[in-house]
């Protein structure tokens, strides 16, 4: 009989609570997106007490939440990252495979969306015998086997919707690709496809390929010790769901707060489109035909006719002040709270009329709460980092997953590494925390006392690898051999016989 799905938190391998899925991850994606309901009101004309009549407006929200985690995923990870390895032919074969999967820039984008949603995944697979990566969101990552520490088990979802044979017809596919330990200590990726006419349920389960030509029911692994993905969770404990490994967001402790500039920022547009200028006018002073021509520009909406008589009423204008000022305040209020909330220093942003929300774009201390932050953050998405260069170096060490069996990097080097330190080092861009001008003459300090070497200075400060240093100095050093020498002074002449003298 075949398998049937509601939801994929319904299979009984995945040992996950659905409520990080169907509250927060899903909540999160909400407050991302800014996808945010109308707005419901009673207008002024309509609502005579024998029928109520409902108007509805787009809610004007100012999407501090995606804004929040583009400028933290900026200042944690800069695209410039570099990778090193201790084994030199690793090193080779992983920027190669980052940089033809352009990992740094998918990798920013990615952590943009897990600050608001908790985490996400990724995984090596081989194509055409090119090892690739793939991303999965949180709400693509499902645990199955855990500790306090890493996920070893997972269930990675994705969907493919194809058209169906009425119009405004779809069906849904989805894919759940299972990654399990075995006792025998093989590794194995299962792989399930589940059909539905409804968006939201899995559906029955129905053969692959009604999808996919070429894959695999079951792949078996020998000779993997470490998972094949990593998992990058926001730091901290998870404090809604308390048994989960997931990660939490910005989102899910800040939610009152972001309704409450949300909330503020919706009435303050509303009031400046309501509190536009107004002139009440009997209606014949606005009329007019062929005959009668209007001495006011027709393009203009301020009039509003009333019914009354040009002589018992005179046009009458009515201006409120719009609150300009208690808005503007009221939204910095609460966006300084959401900077407290997710771990940044006060004034990261700024709200004003004129130009809206403002980014500050000063250098930022190495003893701020947003350092910290980040320094938090770069800790798991190290090891996220790691976890993923350590899979795919024992996917590139499987035969089976290439042609003729020949491997890109060679079987050798299988009993020489050390899966548990593969011996990466990261380095990150740090120059939003330092000033570039103020590093350079700090480092010159450091040279000139003599704990610093010039090569370590002209990377440092010019971004040259080792050689290019090296090269460098020898080319400083031979100028400095061609120049000749000063003529001495009678001073340094004395200075030199007297330095003799007192050798003598």
């Amino acid at each position: 009989m075949p398998k049937e799905l509601m939801s994929i938190t319904d299979d009984p391998r995945i040992n996950v609570n659905p409520e990080m899925y169907d509250t927060y991850i899903k909540e999160a994606l909400v407050y991302y997106k800014g996808n945010f309901p109308n707005v419901k009101y009673r207008p002024s004309i309509g609502n005579d007490g024998r029928h109520e009549y409902i108007k509805e407006r787009p809610f004007n929200a100012l999407n501090m939440t995606k804004a929040m985690c583009r400028r933290m995923a900026s200042i944690i990870f800069g695209k410039t990252a570099e990778y090193s390895f201790e084994n030199e032919q690793l090193g080779v074969f992983i920027n190669d495979v980052f940089q033809q999967n352009r990992f740094n820039d998918n990798l920013q984008e990615k952590l943009e969306k897990a600050i608001a949603t908790g985490g996400f995944a990724v995984r090596p697979y081989v194509e055409n015998d090119e090892v690739k990566i793939a991303w999965c969101d949180a709400d693509q990552f499902y645990p199955l086997e855990s500790n306090s520490n890493e996920i070893k088990e997972c269930c990675i979802a994705s969907t493919t919707v194809k058209p169906g044979e009425e119009k405004n017809e779809y069906t849904y596919y989805t894919l759940l690709e299972f990654h399990q330990w075995q006792q025998d200590g093989t590794y194995t990726i299962t792989n399930e496809l589940y059909k539905s006419d409804d968006e939201s349920t899995v559906g029955e389960q129905v053969p692959l390929d009604e999808v996919y030509d070429d894959l695999q029911d079951e792949v078996v692994f020998h000779n993997i010790s470490r998972p094949l993905f990593a998992y990058f969770k926001m730091p901290s404990a998870n404090n809604k769901v308390l048994r989960s490994p997931l990660g939490l967001g910005i989102v899910a402790n800040n939610k009152n707060t972001l309704d409450n500039i949300n909330y503020t920022h919706d009435a303050f547009m509303w009031e400046v489109r309501t509190g536009k200028r107004t002139i009440l006018a009997p209606a014949q002073m606005i009329a007019f035909d062929e005959h009668h021509k209007p001495a006011f520009d027709v393009d203009s909406d301020a009039f509003v006719a009333v019914n009354a008589s040009a002589q018992d009423f005179k046009p009458t204008e009515l201006n409120s002040d719009i609150r300009v000022e208690e808005f503007t305040q009221t939204i910095n209020y609460w966006i300084a709270e959401f900077e407290s909330g997710c771990g940044v220093s006060n004034g990261t942003f700024s709200f004003n009329p004129q130009s809206g929300l403002q980014t500050a774009t000063q250098v930022i201390s190495e003893n701020s709460q947003t350092y910290q932050t980040r320094e938090s953050i770069l800790t798991n998405l190290d090891k996220c980092i790691t976890d993923l260069a350590t899979a795919i170096i024992e996917m590139a060490l499987t035969p089976a997953l290439f042609n003729n069996g020949e491997t890109p990097l060679p079987a050798d080097l299988l009993n020489s590494i050390d899966f548990g330190n593969i011996g990466l080092s990261i380095h990150h861009d740090d120059s939003v925390f330092v000033d570039a001008n103020t590093q350079r003459d700090e480092d010159l300090k450091v040279v000139n006392a003599g704990i610093m070497s010039k090569k370590t200075f002209l990377m440092r400060n010019y971004g040259m690898s080792e050689e290019q240093a090296e090269q460098e100095i020898q080319e400083i050093n031979k100028e400095n051999a061609e120049k000749p020498m000063p003529k001495m002074t009678a001073l340094d002449q004395a200075m030199t016989s007297f330095d003799e003298d007192e050798g003598d």
